[in-house]
């Protein structure tokens, strides 16, 4: 989270403050869990590609067993040649989601510290607008009620 824009609004802090602890409570659990997640996919699709080819092995070798036709075989040889080409680019996707998650897991450390200092820069923020925000909330509640107090008197005398 970057502090540069340092917005003033205490709504917008408030938010802000949420993500940080959001963050600081969450971040590894849920990231954690990300990554063994990623593993399974990986792993499952690690053996989709190895049944995909041993299914191409078999029917192959039955093919050529029951003595099927060149154009028979072609296709055959087509049709799983496609099923691996996808197999493969999933194990691909699945290789690359492990490693990104495995980069967020390391950057973590130096994130936890980021969200702390934020968190803390915040907070000293909205401490300085409290005071600012109750103090003209309370101006506002004297001013009313003594217009109120000299309203009521004038009429009272008048």
């Amino acid at each position: 989270m970057s502090m540069s824009n340092k917005p003033t609004d205490p709504k917008e802090l408030n938010r802000l403050l949420r993500e940080c602890n959001d963050f600081i409570r969450n971040a590894k659990t849920e990231w954690e869990q990300d990554l063994k997640e990623c593993q399974k996919d990986l792993e499952d699709a690690t053996a989709e590609l190895s049944r995909a080819e041993k299914e191409y092995q078999n029917e192959l070798m039955q093919a050529l067993a029951e003595n099927y036709s060149e154009a028979q075989i072609a296709s055959l040889k087509q049709i799983h040649e496609e099923v691996i080409a996808s197999c493969k680019k999933n194990k691909q996707r699945a290789e690359e989601d492990v490693q990104k998650a495995q980069e967020y897991l390391a950057k973590y450390p130096e994130l936890l510290a980021q969200a702390k200092a934020d968190k803390e820069r915040i907070e000293a923020q909205l401490a300085i607008r409290e005071p600012q925000v109750n103090g003209g909330v309370k101006w506002a509640i004297n001013i009313g009620f003594w217009v109120i107090v000299i309203a009521v008197f004038l009429k009272a005398c008048g």
